[in-house]
């Protein structure tokens, strides 16, 4: 059963305390407090920007159908979680450029403030009925498992020693969630998708991505191969993982070039259900291995 009213109330606790910490953590920086008052604004405003039109992006039809109502509608399946944290961290960033902050030290006070965001938002879905659970009857509600997930992010944020650059810790708190988040999306019961495709599962890759390829740009190993390595790898990951999606999302075309196989390939995808899994968990563990290499190599961990 959906109770909007506890998930609003979550949130908005959630939110001020967030605020509150991320002045906190501005403040051991040595950053002038005033920041907050453009940052927080920015953060909303993009979060909620990306988040909503990347959910109209989808599916247009709620947009020439609904019109102005679309955009407004604060309807949670409504929105993408994920493109809603790309748009508040671009939100900090840009404050930190207004105020003349290099945005690897904004990021890195917002890195706590941000897991605590995504902690409260998925506890928050405790209240949304099946949108927090899972679509297979033996895995633990996902909102529990991305909770989990955000809480260890939080610790790790909170409790990590400074990095050599500026900006380091934010990456390695989003690499941490985006990598749950690849495997979590998958079992999700509700979810943006485009065909087999899951769009926050997209945005988490092209995240990582972008982490990886800007080390692989900034890095001076001389050697072309050595450099990009790195990308080379994830890309291969991310194949293994989209071969392991098409065959738990569409097994029956996997097989359609043989007859009378159909019944085979769907029995064979439930069978080998769990061990896709274990599949995804590791190769998103070797994504997050192979960004702190690439970071390495780039002199910045």
């Amino acid at each position: 059963m959906i109770n909007a009213s506890a998930y609003l109330a979550t949130i908005c606790i959630g939110t001020l305390a967030a605020v509150v910490l991320f002045g906190l953590r501005l403040r051991q920086a040595r950053q002038d407090l005033s920041v907050l008052f453009a940052a927080v604004p920015l953060m909303l405003i993009f979060g909620y920007l990306l988040a909503k039109g990347t959910f109209l992006a989808v599916f247009p039809f709620y947009l020439s159908g609904y019109g102005a109502k679309a955009l407004i509608s604060l309807n949670p399946p409504e929105f993408s979680f994920v493109a809603g944290c790309i748009g508040a961290c671009a939100g900090v960033a840009l404050a930190a450029k207004l105020f003349r902050i290099r945005p690897g030290i904004m990021l890195d006070a917002f890195a706590p403030a941000g897991a605590l965001l995504v902690l409260v938002f998925r506890l928050g879905e405790h209240f949304l009925g099946y949108i927090g659970y899972a679509t297979e009857s033996w895995i633990p509600p996902i909102y529990q498992l991305s909770s989990a997930a955000a809480l260890l992010s939080l610790i790790y944020a909170m409790l990590s020693v400074r990095k050599k650059a500026p900006g380091q810790l934010f990456e390695n708190t989003a690499t941490i969630l985006c990598a749950v988040q690849i495997v979590l999306e998958l079992a999700r019961a509700s979810s943006l998708i485009i065909s087999f495709v899951r769009v926050d599962q997209v945005l988490c890759a092209l995240v990582l991505l972008g982490f990886i390829v800007r080390h692989a740009c900034i890095s001076e190993v001389r050697s072309p191969l050595k450099r990009w390595l790195p990308v080379v790898l994830y890309f291969a990951l991310v194949g293994i993982n989209a071969f392991i999606q098409f065959f738990r999302d569409r097994p029956e075309l996997m097989l359609n070039r043989i007859p009378h196989t159909e019944a085979f390939a769907l029995w064979l995808n439930s069978a080998l259900t769990p061990l896709c899994y274990t599949v995804l968990v590791l190769v998103s563990v070797l994504m997050v291995l192979v960004q702190r290499r690439a970071a390495r190599m780039a002199g910045e961990q």
